[in-house]
């Protein structure tokens, strides 16, 4: 089944090395990856037949579920574990791990590793930006998704905002509720936020918890901008 791409922060053990990490899903189950350090930007993808599911005690759709999950950082994945290996070709190899508590008990590990290419943008931090504005495009969809949604049927008339299109290298200003301050750069600050009504729909539920968490990783964000 088809997800919709997350952005997240993710620390890779070891070296305690923190990376922006975008996963999105299509249709025929195929994991796209975009990893980036705040300068260099890595991508790849992964077919479902590409999946290292275990051989005994986990089918092969809820390993490529339990992996998505993780790599998106759904709730109860905190434990999840990352890390990230240089390759020859200045690609990097991405790991992922899991503990897995089995039905009588026992505990294993289940693997996915994802091979990631160099990705050459046109200027250094070029990769981090366009990661970062079509987050923000994204949230501006959601937070007019649910406005649509929880609008009263008896009030067709009621104007509704132009869609808003970030774009690199733009001032962005999105509406009351989500911010970028001046022109972005790699040190702009990321707020996040979704305006819902008081009776929001379960997709605006679930949308406002995904909103929150893109929210609650914005000083994560930051600190690793910043720190370039």
């Amino acid at each position: 089944m088809e997800r919709a791409a997350t952005l997240r922060v993710i620390t890779a053990s070891g070296a305690a090395q923190q990376f922006f990490l975008r996963v999105s899903r299509d249709g025929d189950g195929t994991l796209t990856l975009t990893l980036c350090d705040g300068c260099t930007t890595w991508g790849g993808t992964v077919r479902d037949s590409g999946l290292t599911p275990p051989k005994l005690g986990m089918t092969h759709t809820d390993f490529a579920e339990r992996l998505l999950d993780g790599l998106q950082g759904a709730p109860g994945t905190e434990a999840d574990e990352f890390s990230v290996t240089a390759l020859h070709d200045d690609g990097r190899l991405l790991s992922w791990s899991a503990e897995r508590q089995g039905k009588l008990g026992t505990k294993s590990v289940i693997k996915q590793e994802v091979s990631l290419a160099l990705e050459r943008p046109a200027r250094p931090g070029a990769g981090l930006m366009e990661l970062l504005l079509h987050q923000a495009h994204e949230s501006c969809a959601l937070q007019e998704q649910c406005r649509r949604a929880a609008q009263p049927p008896s009030s067709p008339s009621l104007s509704s905002p132009s869609p808003l299109t970030p774009t690199l290298g733009s001032t962005l200003t999105l509406g009351s509720t989500l911010a970028l301050g001046s022109t972005l750069t790699l040190g702009s600050t990321l707020t996040l936020a979704l305006a819902l009504t008081p009776h929001p729909s379960p997709r605006c539920r679930e949308e406002a918890v995904r909103a929150q968490r893109i929210e609650d990783e914005g000083v994560q964000l930051r600190q690793v901008a910043c720190s370039l």
